[in-house]
C-alpha cells in the first residue's frame, strides 16, 4: 500500500539495499555515534531506521563504507527531512545530503553504480 501511494521525490536513482551506516548527533551537548541499516540511498539523500527520533532540520554527519575500497569512507553532512516512529520500535528517518563536494558526489555515484551492477538492489 505504502509503495503504491508513494511518489518519487528524489532526482537521482535510489538504491534499495540494506547497507550499514554510522551517524553522529548531539544529545545533551555530547556527540553520540550510532549505527543503522539504510533502507535506501541516492546521490541526494537516504532513508534509515534510527534508534532516536529526530526533528526536521536536525543536521548530523553520516559515514558509509565504500564498496570498492574497505579503507575508504564516504563522510557526508545530512539534514533531517522527516523522522517518524514505526511499528517495530525504530524511527524511519529521511535525510537530504548537504554541502556535497564533487568528490563526495562521485563517491556516492560510484558506490551506488557498483551495487546496482554487482549486487542488484534498484
Amino acid at each position: 500500500m505504502w509503495e503504491e501511494d508513494y511518489k518519487e521525490k528524489r532526482k537521482s536513482e535510489r538504491l534499495r539495499r540494506p547497507l550499514i551506516i554510522q551517524y553522529s548527533f548531539k544529545k545533551e551537548d555530547k556527540e553520540i555515534w550510532d549505527e543503522s541499516m539504510i533502507n535506501d540511498i541516492s546521490e541526494t539523500g537516504a532513508s534509515f531506521n534510527a534508534s532516536n527520533r529526530f526533528t526536521k532540520g536536525d543536521v548530523f554527519l553520516m559515514k558509509l563504507n565504500s564498496p570498492t575500497n574497505a579503507e575508504e569512507k564516504i563522510n557526508i553532512k545530512a539534514k533531517v527531512i522527516d523522522s517518524a516512529a514505526s511499528s517495530v520500535g525504530v524511527h524511519r528517518t529521511r535525510v537530504e545530503f548537504m554541502e556535497v563536494t564533487e568528490e563526495q558526489k562521485n563517491l556516492l555515484k560510484n558506490s551506488i553504480a557498483w551495487f546496482l551492477d554487482n549486487a542488484g538492489g534498484g
